[in-house]
């Protein structure tokens, strides 16, 4: 039994968890159709993964797919997981009056558009007024308990790599009599499974799955959930928290002389940044986007306050296969004059400029430093 530093999740429901602290707790309690390879990111399934779900993910003209699923899986409440399950999930995420975060991860399947909402005249959903045309995607076939096909509205030949992102995991039929009450204690079919409720901004526990085809080598794990890095990390030194995959920036050198051969310094995909909404007419100018991105001297951040870390000068960082080295060009280079006058091209800013952000949870250094 370990301890493991999360912050309090959003959801713990598949189909809405979207951040990081809730698909920790997700990847334990829910096994999806494939499993990544930890050193590539390449999808495992079949014989090459005891976690994975699918035996096999296959194709002809990379539109129309056939899932065919390994029996022996369940959910922690007995029932089988079945091809029915993934397409219940799925139609249940992509539809708009289930208002789902995760929604968008299944808008290339055929038939997703049928099943959103119409728009208000203020251009937001609508479902009331303007309900869906359909209940469930039209691309989703259920052939047998192992088999699903697949169909989507254009070919893309990397679906076989989105499936067992958190959004794909199975619900179990129990979840939609009542989904409120599954997102406190989730129903899974993972190595893991819930031992009590969501304790908010205290702790999720979680016990061994023996009926899981890959069982895990520990019994338990307790999802410690902090408010504030800083006070994970001195847990972490008293020995009172055993895990920690992120630190506070500044304590990154002095944790590395603390916990020798305990620290490991692995590289990673993860991508910060400030995202500007695009939907709020003041951010409509593409000259006052591209001011605030050249004002921001990424390098120098990095070098002072995020010295782990390289600057982004794409959404995809350099540890991802394909990835490109500079997409972004001259916007992402720090030019204050350039920035100046682009911003004044935009006809200027009126008032401060708020940034909002997740406090306690390690971006307060870099947040600031943007900000000044």
């Amino acid at each position: 039994e370990f301890s493991v530093y999360i912050c309090e999740p959003e959801a713990l429901t598949p189909t809405r968890t979207n951040e990081v602290c809730g698909a920790e707790v997700l990847n334990a309690l829910f096994s999806g159709l494939v499993e990544y390879d930890a050193e590539t990111s390449e999808p495992l399934l079949g014989g090459d993964s005891d976690r994975a779900v699918a035996e096999s993910i296959e194709s002809d003209d990379q539109q129309a797919w056939t899932i065919t699923l390994k029996e022996g899986f369940t959910f922690h409440d007995g029932t089988a997981v079945t091809a029915q399950s993934f397409a219940d999930s799925w139609n249940y995420g992509a539809s708009g009056p289930n208002a789902q975060d995760n929604s968008y991860f299944f808008a290339n399947i055929e038939g997703y558009e049928d099943v959103q909402c119409g728009t208000s005249d203020e251009g937001e959903a609508d479902c009331e007024a303007s309900p869906p045309a359909a209940e469930e995607m039209s691309g989703l076939e259920v052939v047998d308990d192992q088999t699903l096909e697949v169909t989507l509205a254009e070919p893309f030949s990397q679906f076989p790599l989105t499936v067992g992102y958190t959004a794909f995991y199975p619900m179990a039929e129990a979840f939609f009599d009542d989904p409120e009450a599954a997102n406190e204690a989730p129903i899974g079919n993972g190595p893991f499974q819930m031992d009590g409720e969501w304790e908010h901004n205290q702790a999720i526990n979680v016990v061994a799955y023996d009926d899981h085809p890959a069982p895990p080598n520990v019994d338990a794990i307790e999802f410690g959930i902090y408010a504030d890095i800083n006070t994970a990390y001195n847990d972490l030194l008293a020995g009172n928290l055993d895990v920690m995959d992120n630190l506070p920036p500044e304590q990154i050198e002095s944790a590395q002389a603390e916990f020798g051969d305990r620290f490991i310094d692995a590289q990673s995909s993860a991508h910060t940044f400030v995202g500007l909404p695009t939907y709020d007419e003041r951010f409509e100018s593409v000259e006052l986007r591209q001011a605030i991105s050249k004002a921001i001297d990424r390098q120098a951040i990095t070098d002072t306050v995020k010295p782990d870390e390289t600057p982004a000068f794409s959404v995809v960082g350099p540890v991802v296969q394909g990835a490109r080295e500079n997409p972004c060009g001259d916007n992402c280079e720090y030019d204050p004059e350039a920035a100046r006058d682009l911003l004044e091209e935009a006809g200027g800013w009126e008032g401060p400029l708020t940034l909002w952000f997740n406090a306690g949870g390690g971006h307060d250094v870099w947040m600031e430093a943007v900000a000044n």
